[in-house]
């Protein structure tokens, strides 16, 4: 069974998100609306039938990992700060 890949970004205002289950990855996705707010990348999961679209100026880094089971939600993690909390951190280290 394949399902998809776990996605780590960091954003360099200092937020951390992870994504579950990603199927595809659209890098420099173009919009109608691109010349306004830049290049994006998109992050779709099919598994859970939800994706999101991020500007890839706003990312300092993402990493990707295979995934080895259907987790429950798409978002892993969403929208924490880098030391908000202890428990984050041992998270984030162990999903490395």
């Amino acid at each position: 069974m394949n399902y998809g890949m776990k996605v780590k970004i960091e954003f360099k205002k200092g937020l951390k998100e992870v994504y579950r289950n990603v199927t595809e990855i659209h890098y420099n996705y173009k919009s109608p609306i691109t010349k306004l707010v830049g290049s994006k990348i998109v992050f779709e999961s099919d598994i859970h039938g939800m994706g999101i679209t991020q500007p890839i100026n706003e990312i300092k880094e993402f990493e990707t990992e295979l995934e080895t089971k259907k987790a429950k939600s798409f978002w892993g993690i969403k929208n924490v700060k880098r030391n908000q909390s202890r428990w984050f951190e041992n998270y984030w280290e162990k999903t490395r």
